[in-house]
């Protein structure tokens, strides 16, 4: 048998078209939870920094009340935004579902392929859940690459 290259990512969320591929290997130290991921070089103690609270979030991606397509097109300009503009930790509230009609979580659903794919993937260097008191599963801590670094 040859040798595994690790941990396969987490299938993706069936909103997501396939015309994005995924820019970098993300990790996800738990194979069952889609919303903790690292790029290459953030290592376990700094997710669970993030996981945290730490760095504290520097800016609010609210994403409450808008449909999917919005909520990605939303995510990708104001990461762009919050990259350019060099911070380095958001905040994306996307809830946990409750309102809809069906009590899925399409935004929360599709969240992670969202930063690991395309130019959003190329901007992210982790994500987590958020803190209970900063909206727990309901939100997401992302940390950011470096406005001048490569993506």
């Amino acid at each position: 048998m040859p040798p595994s290259a690790g941990p396969k990512p987490p299938p993706r969320a069936p909103s997501e078209p396939d015309d994005a591929a995924q820019p970098a290997s993300f990790r996800w130290p738990d194979p069952g939870n889609r919303h903790l991921a690292a790029a290459p070089g953030i290592g376990d103690q700094q997710l669970g920094r993030l996981a945290r609270g730490e760095p504290e979030a520097e800016e609010r991606i609210d994403l409450h009340g808008t449909r999917v397509a919005e909520a990605k097109r939303l995510l990708a300009r104001r990461i762009a935004s919050a990259r350019a503009r060099g911070l380095r930790c958001v905040l994306v509230v996307h809830g946990r579902g409750r309102g809809s009609a069906t009590n899925d979580a399409p935004l929360r659903d599709a969240v992670p392929d969202w930063l690991t794919r395309g130019e959003t993937g190329r901007s992210v260097l982790a994500f987590a859940p958020a803190p209970r008191q900063q909206g727990g599963e309901g939100a997401t801590m992302v940390l950011l690459r470096k406005s001048g670094s490569p993506a």
